[in-house]
């Protein structure tokens, strides 16, 4: 009894407190993530790999797309459609529609009208009235003339000047206007006259015209 009194006293006193830590929590450092942060670094390393794949692919891949889209004439037909395209745009820019008066003849009782055709007529910076007038002096257009309209103002007729104060418009004529009455003998200078009035008086804020004979006014 006395030598397992002995034995007993010999022995460490056990801490009653100590609980052995268990083999499983030492895993992986990655397992022991909570659940986000585990997604995140999945998500991260999926895009990674997505980018290097994309740089790779595009790196083996964009030279035969562009080579194939210079051998094919795209690029060559979208350039063309865009000079056309800016060669439209200034080319309108650089016409105005305007509405001359052309004189169309009787088929029968040989009596005159009048009627205004719309022409593309280039801008000469000058102002619509006188764009107006250079159409009228330049004739019929192919319309007017698949109508049988005329015109009764002579070829050598010249615009020598325009103006206009208060709606009234001052049209400066060469003199060789007078020949304009051979071309109609029966109504003399009066048709020329008229296609002249007609195609201003059409416009608005047009009150009347006074047509001059190398800078003088004179009655027509």
């Amino acid at each position: 009894m006395g030598y397992a009194c002995s034995m007993a006293d010999d022995r460490h006193p056990i801490d009653e407190d100590y609980i052995p830590m268990p083999h499983d929590s030492f895993d992986d450092e990655d397992e022991a993530l909570p659940p986000s942060r585990k997604n995140r670094h999945v998500l991260l390393y999926g895009w990674l790999i997505w980018i290097a794949f994309t740089v790779v692919v595009t790196a083996v891949l964009l030279p035969k797309v562009i080579s194939s889209i210079r051998q094919s004439g795209v690029i060559e037909l979208i350039e063309e459609h865009r000079r056309m395209s800016s060669t439209t745009t200034a080319t309108s820019s650089d016409l105005r529609t305007v509405y001359p008066c052309f004189v169309i003849p009787g088929a029968r009782d040989g009596t005159l009208s009048y009627q205004e055709y719309p022409v593309k007529q280039s801008r000469t910076g000058q102002g619509v009235y006188h764009d107006t007038m250079e159409a009228l002096f330049a004739g019929p257009p192919a319309e007017a003339l698949s109508k049988g309209a005329i015109t009764c103002v002579a070829p050598a007729t010249n615009l020598r000047g325009l103006s206009e104060s208060n709606g009234i418009i001052y049209v400066d004529l060469s003199g060789t206007f007078t020949e304009s009455a051979g071309i109609w003998p029966e109504t003399g200078l009066d048709p020329a006259v008229q296609q002249i009035r007609r195609s201003l008086l059409a416009m608005d804020g047009v009150r009347d015209v006074i047509i001059m004979l190398d800078g003088e006014v004179t009655e027509l």
